[in-house]
């Protein structure tokens, strides 16, 4: 956490991790302590016409969309993810839509632009990714936006939002509840990205039509027929594409990953347990393989087309290009590498206090007595002020503070920081004297 608040200027840290639930912990944990931190998920791609969930599609989004917005500190995923294609940069960019009260344009004109951004036209707005047009009112349910209203702080979030013109002029805006169907206040600019990950332009619409019509005259199996049929008039429809995925080379050629929204030389990486991250990368390259291989059996698509994501490879040129921190309890995974420096760090990890109020101080004492800086961590700012009362009523120095920062010059030995905002288990750094505890 200290490393991170101190790299903020170079631009956001990457971290690989080798499991999802570590992301998802780090990310809290970095959240409590005052960084802004953002979990870019793995995504399973659709390969046939079926129906799927948006949902991680518009956490992938948000932080794409994020990341070109400057809005993270540090970025987690694991490696699969981070060398998934995605998205291209400048496709992303050209698909963000800034809307504000000095806006000129037609709502028929709007709802062009939406739907080629993926979002879904319905007769009324209910989940991200939806648009609604009812004469001069357009509704938009983006799954992230940036909302503004001219006074206080920007909002972000995914909340549905109601356009209201006079002409080609936008009379008023406002974000709306979709129970009531009210507007609960109003905001004078709102900015988001598109709703769908692989957005087919016309051009690549006719680019698929003639790959489709190549398999299905190559093919004499019905079945694989069939599906090539049901693609084609998927294609022809209008509507959303859902096997989109399996093509996802020839709608975007460009062939950029997550890693593409870092630039080469500024920001810092960090590897969680570089071997099982290693390990990770090599079963998603097996599953990966193994799709690859049904598909190419299924005759549904060309092989040409079969490319989903960035070697592996890739990974440790990008890891050479950039500063690279890599956090391992044992030096498993380096051999070969070029370390720059080696720095070792004795931990011990603490078991939660919970109710245990009188161990808690024992410890406390022992670590008083030592001349420890120590941080109790407890689940909110109403139980960090009772414990900080409890903990001076028991001759401790305590303060509130929820990020406490530990090169602080002015936190002195044997002064306890009560803060708030997570749980989890804590830590003690022997060689610094920093104790980290949980209640």
């Amino acid at each position: 956490v200290s490393l991170l608040h101190d790299l903020k200027e170079r631009g956001p840290a990457l971290m690989l991790c080798h499991e999802e639930k570590e992301c998802v912990r780090l990310q809290a944990i970095f959240e409590r302590f005052g960084l802004r931190a953002a979990f870019f998920i793995n995504r399973d791609l659709t390969f046939y016409s079926i129906t799927a969930s948006h949902e991680y599609e518009h956490e992938r989004l948000k932080v794409l969309f994020g990341l070109l917005n400057h809005a993270y500190d540090v970025v987690l995923t694991t490696p699969d993810a981070a060398l998934g294609y995605t998205i291209p940069t400048m496709t992303l960019t050209d698909h963000i839509l800034r809307i504000d009260l000095s806006t000129v344009m037609e709502p028929g004109d709007l709802a062009e632009r939406l739907t080629a951004s993926g979002y879904s036209r319905v007769d009324m707005v209910d989940s991200a990714g939806q648009f609604a047009l009812r004469g001069g009112i357009i509704d938009i349910f983006p799954p992230y936006a940036v909302y503004e209203d001219g006074e206080e702080e920007n909002s972000h979030g995914s909340r549905p939002v109601r356009l209201e013109f006079f002409g080609d002029e936008i009379d008023r805006m406002g974000v709306f509840e979709t129970d009531t169907q009210r507007i609960s206040h109003n905001i004078t600019a709102v900015e988001f990205p598109p709703a769908r990950e692989v957005l087919v332009s016309e051009e690549a619409g006719e680019k698929l039509r003639d790959a489709i019509g190549s398999l299905f005259k190559k093919t004499k199996d019905a079945r694989t027929a069939e599906e090539l049929t049901r693609e084609r008039a998927e294609l022809d429809g209008g509507g959303d594409i859902h096997f989109a995925d399996k093509y996802l080379t020839l709608i975007y050629p460009e062939r950029e990953s997550l890693l593409d929204y870092f630039y080469d030389g500024v920001h810092p990486v960090l590897i969680q347990s570089t071997h099982a991250v290693a390990d990770r990368l090599k079963a998603g390259e097996w599953h990966r393989n193994q799709v690859v291989e049904e598909l190419l059996e299924s005759g549904t698509v060309s092989s040409k087309y079969t490319d989903y994501d960035k070697p592996a490879a890739h990974l440790d040129l990008f890891f050479d290009r950039n500063v690279t921190i890599h956090l391992d309890s044992l030096s498993r995974g380096l051999s070969g590498r070029k370390l720059a420096g080696l720095f070792g760090f004795s931990t011990k990890h603490m078991v939660s206090y919970a109710e245990n109020y009188s161990l808690l101080c024992e410890d406390l004492r022992g670590y008083a007595a030592s001349r420890y800086r120590v941080a109790v961590m407890t689940e909110n700012e109403t139980a960090a002020q009772h414990l900080c009362e409890l903990l001076e009523a028991s001759e401790f120095r305590a303060r509130v503070d929820d990020t406490p920062d530990f090169a602080d010059k002015d936190w002195q030995r044997g002064e306890i920081c009560v803060c708030y905002g997570g749980g989890g288990t804590g830590d003690e750094l022997t060689g610094p004297r920093i104790a980290i505890l949980s209640t």
